[in-house]
């Protein structure tokens, strides 16, 4: 199991090369749990549990009564940093399904990744200009 995971986690940062590194870092845990998923159901949490899990919507107060072994789940979950299934995971799991990546759809999805990293970078340096603005505005406001 662990091999195949190995291997699937290296042919998938060979067609993430040329993107964003965060990318693959993204997703290496991902491939990491739907490989245990799918290779041993017996042992590992449920594919409809992964599919389900939302850290924000439980971190919100949206709890559900777990028992011991969803709380196990759930705690190993937030450990990894897997916070919810997106349609990155989909294609992810269908390609451990599958045993192989379609370049094509990887490719499409890398894109479309590198394209909102892109945006969060963009907002996030908005944010961090608007911060040190007020932040010197507040030290002036406090001189004068």
């Amino acid at each position: 199991m662990i091999r195949k995971i190995q291997r699937l986690a290296k042919r998938l940062e060979e067609l993430l090369i040329k993107h964003d590194k965060r990318i693959f870092g993204i997703a290496l845990p991902s491939i990491v749990l739907f490989g245990w998923c799918v290779y041993q159901p017996k042992i590992a949490p449920s594919l409809d549990f992964v599919k389900g899990y939302n850290h924000f919507s439980h971190l919100l107060g949206e709890k559900k009564v777990e028992d011991g072994q969803e709380k196990y789940w759930r705690l190993l979950l937030n450990k990894i940093n897997f916070t919810h299934f997106d349609e990155f995971d989909q294609l992810l799991l269908q390609s451990i399904q599958s045993g192989y990546f379609d370049p094509g759809a990887i490719e499409r999805a890398a894109i479309e990744f590198d394209n909102k990293l892109q945006l969060q970078d963009q907002d996030n340096s908005f944010r961090i200009a608007w911060i040190n603005t007020t932040t010197h505005l507040q030290i002036l406001k406090q001189k004068y």
